[in-house]
């Protein structure tokens, strides 16, 4: 779904601005991604260390 809404997006912009600007959109939110499900796993595992000790 979210790849359908970047080329929508992509999509209606006029060509001059997509050749200007606009195909650099959906490399923009692939780093925005990569970012999240590089956080994700760190956020996770400070989390499992955090209740393991608790329950000691």
């Amino acid at each position: 779904m979210l790849s359908t809404g970047a080329i929508t997006l992509v999509a209606l912009l006029p060509g001059d601005e997509f050749m200007a600007w606009g195909w650099r959109l959906p490399f923009i939110a692939s780093i925005v991604l990569v970012a999240v499900a590089l956080w994700a796993p760190l956020e996770r595992a400070g989390d499992a260390g955090v209740s393991g000790a608790q329950s000691q």
